[in-house]
C-alpha cells in the first residue's frame, strides 16, 4: 500500500520481457503537493529466472536516503557531515533517538 512504510511487492519468474527496460512511475497522493519527499513508493521488485531487463525510474519524486543507528539507547544518533554530504543527500536533516527509538539521519 503506498505511503504505508511497507513494501509492495511486484515479482516476476521466469518470464521473458520483449522491452529492454521496465519504467517505474509514481503518481503522488496528493496531486496539488509538489513536496512529498518520501515515503510514498516502497517497492521491492524481483526478478527471478528473466531474461536480462533494465529499469528506468521516471519522475520518483520520493527519493530520500535514511541512515539509522544500530543502538535505541539514549544518546542515539547519526550525524551526516563534510563536502560530500549535500551531494549524497541534499539537505540533511537529523534526530536523536533515545527510549527504545533509533536515531537517524536523513535527507
Amino acid at each position: 500500500p503506498i505511503g504505508a512504510g511497507l513494501d509492495s511487492l511486484l515479482e516476476f519468474v521466469e518470464s521473458r520481457f520483449d522491452a529492454e527496460r521496465i519504467v517505474f512511475q509514481d503518481s503522488g497522493w496528493l496531486s496539488t503537493s509538489t513536496d512529498q519527499p518520501a515515503s510514498h513508493y516502497e517497492l521491492k521488485t524481483v526478478l527471478a529466472g528473466c531474461n536480462p531487463v533494465g529499469a528506468t525510474f521516471a519522475s520518483m519524486r520520493g527519493r530520500a536516503l535514511k541512515i539509522e543507528s544500530a543502538a535505541t539507547a539514549s544518546p542515539s544518533s547519526v550525524r551526516v557531515t563534510g563536502t560530500a554530504a549535500a551531494a549524497v543527500m541534499g539537505m540533511v536533516r537529523a534526530r536523536d533517538g533515545g527510549g527504545g527509538l533509533k536515531g537517524y539521519a536523513w535527507g
